[in-house]
């Protein structure tokens, strides 16, 4: 009987809303990594659209970004991994938001609050080993839809991700995986 009145109070309206959160906040991770997918690809060859001239997209153009072997190369290099990092981490927190591990939404929290306060600071200031100038008013206002859903993505995700760390308990395998590491 007692099992019996515990699957009943989980299967509640608040546990609902509490998978639903979860499941919003996954989505929104993978959104923020699908839009770090064209900086990411820089890397590999591909334009870096931030660096790209303007009118180069008006003139069907495509843009090649001079390659040099001169040490002032590192930037695009470091900041094309740093996208990349970004893809797989936000792919690992829409995993860890989507299983239900408690036990990792501070660091998923910390690590998206730290990439929006990276971004706003990057259009005031030059960050140095990625950037050599700021990039002005970008951060505020954007024309690109992907810097557009970023932006959003991103303050949805922190709003989410800090409500699910005051109401989730997380799931059974967070509790699982923490006696095991017990």
């Amino acid at each position: 009987m007692a099992t019996h009145v515990k699957r009943q109070e989980k299967s509640g309206d608040g546990c609902a809303l509490l998978h639903w959160g979860r499941f919003i906040m996954a989505i929104l991770a993978l959104l923020i990594a699908a839009a770090h997918l064209p900086f990411a690809s820089a890397s590999l060859g591909g334009p870096m659209p931030h660096l790209a001239p303007a009118n180069a997209t008006r003139l069907n153009q495509t843009y090649h970004a001079p390659t040099t072997s001169a040490p002032s190369s590192f930037g695009p290099q470091a900041m094309s991994m740093w996208f990349g990092i970004e893809v797989v981490a936000y792919t690992i927190v829409a995993v860890v938001f989507l299983l239900g591990l408690r036990s990792w939404y501070v660091p998923a929290v910390i690590f998206n609050a730290f990439n929006m306060a990276l971004y706003f600071l990057s259009g005031v200031v030059a960050i140095p080993g990625i950037t050599s100038i700021a990039f002005g008013m970008r951060s505020l206002v954007s024309p690109s839809l992907s810097m557009t859903v970023l932006v959003l993505s991103w303050i949805c995700a922190l709003v989410i991700g800090m409500a699910l760390l005051k109401y989730d308990r997380g799931s059974d395998l967070d509790k699982l995986l923490g006696a095991k590491w017990k």
